[in-house]
């Protein structure tokens, strides 16, 4: 029991954010503890020690408590201790940017808080002890017992610090990624600049040459005009989503060779033809996305195929290139700028 009290007063001091108090208790009570054969005292221990790294910013110090917590638990097999476990794991992959292990451990709560509402939805109050009872026969009944009204404080506690940092990040992350998408779409807003065509150098040397060349550069800058007036149609049609799409192909559409469509596309876009296309289609599914809510509910797979991306993974790296965001993110914010405007509606 000596360990109980130091343990309670540690969580007391870091109710009250007196970190260095509860520190101090936390180290008290480590030498009442049986690390050799350990059980929900040695959880909590780890736990408490996460808690006061992570609110000290020490991350992957936090991590590491956290992730011993979770290895004494296995043996012991409690899945609402699992829950609060993975809840603060995910907590600290997110303050670190580690959005994939963030995701798994979202999915590991995820699938442990359908297994423990499936528990207290089935049972009574007097089924619920008798499960607590069938989860502890390994351990001691007293270590039992105080571990499990112990760990009913650490779940608020763990809850709120959990909430309090989702919606610190969510909003620091939502304001980054408005700024982002506003400047995306911003320069979809603006009309292209009229780039002044140069001039083609003519050295006059006698009336005859003087009147070829200038035949020449008519017939030229009528070419490249008839050219451009052809990409702007290309443009305003879904030619750009087929996936064979090529420089090749366009060019034959056109009338033209691939090396002149290149160098036109180079002089007035500004842009390679890679570039140009896959500009067109993400243009193209960002619109979408904005204008049918039908395709907030698409995987990204099937947004990639709808524009063209023949690749999962291509059509993300470009998109977060072009926009600034990942597709998910983008459809993401799209639904919470929805939802607000149904709400104050």
């Amino acid at each position: 029991m000596v360990a109980s009290n130091y343990l309670i007063q540690s969580y007391s001091f870091l109710m009250d954010n007196h970190l260095d108090s509860a520190n101090y208790y936390l180290e008290k009570s480590k030498p009442f503890l049986n690390f050799e054969n350990l059980g929900y005292p040695e959880i909590l221990y780890y736990g408490l020690k996460g808690d006061i790294k992570f609110k000290n910013k020490k991350l992957e110090s936090a991590l590491e408590n956290y992730k011993k917590a979770e290895r004494i638990n296995e043996n012991i097999e409690n899945a609402f201790l699992s829950e609060r476990i993975y809840t603060r794991l995910a907590a600290g992959y997110l303050a670190l940017d580690s959005l994939a292990q963030f995701q798994q451990s979202r999915e590991w709560v995820k699938h442990v808080s359908n297994e423990t509402s499936h528990i207290e939805n089935r049972a009574s109050n007097q089924a619920y002890s008798l499960v607590i009872k069938e989860q502890d026969q390994k351990y001691e009944k007293k270590k039992a017992q105080f571990q499990w009204v112990f760990a009913g404080i650490l779940l608020l506690s763990f809850l709120s610090i959990f909430v309090k940092i989702i919606f610190y990040i969510r909003n620091k992350n939502k304001l980054k990624m408005l700024s982002q998408m506003q400047s995306y779409l911003k320069s979809q807003e603006k009309k292209e600049e009229i780039i002044p065509e140069k001039e083609i150098p003519v050295t006059v040397k006698s009336d005859v040459q003087e009147k070829s060349t200038n035949k020449t550069t008519s017939l030229l800058k009528e070419s490249e005009l008839q050219l451009l007036a052809g990409l702007e149609k290309f443009e305003s049609t879904k030619k750009f989503t087929n996936k064979d799409m090529s420089l090749s192909k366009l060019a034959s559409q056109l009338g033209t060779n691939t090396k002149y469509l290149s160098e036109v596309i180079n002089r007035h876009k500004l842009k390679n033809f890679n570039t140009y296309i896959n500009e067109l289609r993400i243009h193209y599914i960002t619109e979408k996305i904005k204008s049918d809510a039908t395709y907030l509910n698409y995987k990204v797979s099937y947004l990639a195929e709808e524009c063209g991306f023949s690749s999962h993974s291509s059509f993300t790296t470009v998109f977060k290139t072009i926009v600034g965001v990942s597709p998910s993110t983008f459809v993401e914010f799209v639904r919470e700028e929805q939802n607000e405007k149904s709400d104050s509606a």
